[in-house]
């Protein structure tokens, strides 16, 4: 009983640690964002936002999917003339 409790212990908290892992990697993707932004690299900044899009939608994290569009719609305006006609 003691082993299988143990097991249990150690299986709970390696999935926690994968999850904070994750959630670590969208910092960082945002993060990196933010730096393109302020260094004025649009292309760059909406070439993260698309791998964060994907990365969301793999994963199904709702609240990252509505970020990244909305980022990905605010670089598109940026970039393109007739962005608002396509979003």
């Amino acid at each position: 009983m003691k082993y299988f409790t143990l097991i249990l212990t150690v299986i709970l908290f390696s999935n926690m640690a994968q999850s904070q892992k994750n959630n670590e990697s969208y910092d960082q993707l945002w993060k990196s964002v933010q730096k393109f932004e302020a260094e004025a690299l649009t292309k760059s900044a909406l070439a993260v936002v698309d791998k964060i899009t994907i990365k969301a939608k793999r994963e199904k994290n709702s609240p990252q999917i509505v970020k990244s569009l909305l980022y990905s719609s605010k670089y598109a305006l940026t970039l393109e003339e007739d962005a608002q006609l396509k979003i």
